[in-house]
């Protein structure tokens, strides 16, 4: 397994425990109902870095190292962890939905790498599809309810609560 196709499976894992934490609109928020974040801010974390609270605001975009001696951006950190040049970074982290997110990580677990291509071909697939690119919960829901099953513990599948976090 590559290095991409590890941490690949390590966010996928964390996305599927907790699904309704995943939001592609915002790095990472933190509020009393509790957190979400995007792909990258989902990596930052799977990496040590803390999110860095901001006056005025519970939207994040900036992590401190393990030892709080740098800060990066969620998206760097995020490149950096699944091993992505800066284009297809900036696609996967600002264009791409839940949907085809899942999806290009289940692929990327499996070991293909991730591309510009592979984000195509899953972004063309949910164009296609009956609930277009609108990602409405019901999707993303049923999506992660079909995949769980290939990465997580049946103890860990009954856990699940497939309902959106709302902010």
């Amino acid at each position: 397994m590559t290095d991409q196709s590890t941490h690949a499976r390590e966010l996928l894992v964390r996305i599927l425990k907790d699904p309704a934490s995943l939001d592609m609109s915002n790095w990472y928020v933190q509020q009393a109902c509790g957190t979400t974040a995007c792909a990258a801010g989902h990596s930052a974390l799977l990496m040590g870095w803390t999110p860095i609270p901001l006056p005025n605001t519970n939207r994040i975009d900036m992590f401190f190292n393990p030892e709080r001696t740098v800060i990066r951006t969620a998206a760097s950190l995020g490149q950096e962890f699944l091993d992505l040049d800066d284009d297809t970074a900036y696609e996967l982290f600002h264009n791409t939905s839940r949907l085809p997110l899942i999806n290009i990580l289940d692929r990327a677990a499996q070991g293909e790498e991730i591309t510009q291509e592979m984000m195509e071909d899953e972004c063309d697939v949910w164009e296609e599809h009956p609930w277009g690119r609108a990602d409405n919960d019901a999707a993303f829901f049923e999506a992660v309810s079909h995949l769980a099953p290939r990465y997580l513990t049946q103890d860990e599948i009954d856990s699940l609560e497939l309902i959106p976090r709302r902010m």
